[in-house]
């Protein structure tokens, strides 16, 4: 019996109770981190540093913009330009290189270079106008290849696409935009939004 008893003793039954707090509270850590994030439109959504990935039929996606975020930006699927991105096995990423935020604009089109080959695309760069720094040809929105045109405006003050003669054009206010918008249009070729 007094075996019995210090086995019972206050301290071994608060000792047991943290140790049984202790487990629960990391196997509960552990639980929520692998749920963190909901999923999208059924699909699972993983955050890795600073991106969140998500795995489709067509590839694994990356984005800055967690998707129900970008819902307000429009993206007309029936724009001519947005037509030819989906279905031209070649892709122009067109960029001006005097624009205020073209450090941004030079890891967005790495990334869409980086991306689009999974949609079965070639993808090439062209500028809007001659530069040194640049050996891109010159190209225009009359191009006969389809044209993804990343740009920056003062004159806007909202973030939109908008389709304009064979280019699909991202056009922002500011460079964060510039990146919200590069999410919503690569989220949608890769179906993960409408």
């Amino acid at each position: 019996m007094n075996e019995e008893k210090k086995f019972f003793s206050k301290k071994n039954i608060m000792g047991m109770i943290i140790v049984f707090l202790m487990v629960f509270s990391v196997l509960g850590i552990w639980q929520g981190s692998s749920d963190a994030l909901p999923k999208y439109n059924g699909l699972k959504v993983t955050q890795n540093d600073n991106q969140y990935s998500i795995k489709t039929d067509k590839g694994i996606i990356t984005g800055y913009v967690y998707p129900s975020y970008l819902e307000y930006i429009s993206l007309d699927t029936t724009m001519p330009a947005y037509i030819f991105v989906e279905y031209s096995p070649s892709i122009v990423v067109l960029f001006d290189p005097t624009d205020k935020a073209l450090s941004y604009i030079e890891v967005l089109r790495m990334e869409l270079a980086q991306q689009l080959p999974l949609l079965g695309k070639t993808v090439s760069y062209g500028i809007t106008q001659v530069n040194e720094t640049y050996s891109y040809p010159v190209v225009n929105c009359s191009s006969t290849t389809p044209v993804i045109f990343l740009k920056t405006s003062a004159a806007t003050n909202t973030s939109h696409i908008y389709g304009e003669e064979n280019c699909l054009v991202l056009e922002a206010e500011s460079k964060e935009d510039l990146i919200s918008l590069r999410d919503r249009l690569l989220y949608t070729l890769f179906g993960v939004m409408n």
